[in-house]
């Protein structure tokens, strides 16, 4: 069921009797999806798990180096609580990512 909260946005499954945590769906959900799915007709296999091949690119900063880094620091900004800065931070985690330069890494693992 859906019901408008005082500030008008609509949450999936409340009801006044039970309000939910002022939350709504994420937008990186489906975008990660379809980066996944171009990752895959890259490689032209199952990608996996990414935490093995996105934290070895972090690991000493690998993924940022050389002319085609796979990872972009984000280094301006901040979310209220943390500012970024170069390397991994609360903020940004990783930073951003290079989909076509993170798919000539995958494709190089599976070599």
């Amino acid at each position: 069921m859906l019901e408008p909260r005082e500030s008008g946005e609509i949450l999936p499954g409340s009801s006044r009797s039970s309000p939910v945590p002022e939350c709504v769906p994420s937008f990186v959900a489906p975008q990660l999806n379809g980066v996944m799915t171009l990752l895959g007709q890259s490689v032209q296999s199952r990608i996996g798990l990414l935490n093995f091949p996105l934290y070895d690119l972090g690991h000493g900063l690998k993924g940022y180096k050389g002319s085609q880094p796979s990872l972009r620091f984000i280094t301006d900004g901040d979310n209220w609580f943390y500012s970024g800065f170069v390397g991994y931070s609360p903020a940004a985690g990783l930073g951003t990512l290079d989909v076509a330069n993170f798919a000539a890494y995958l494709r190089s693992l599976a070599d």
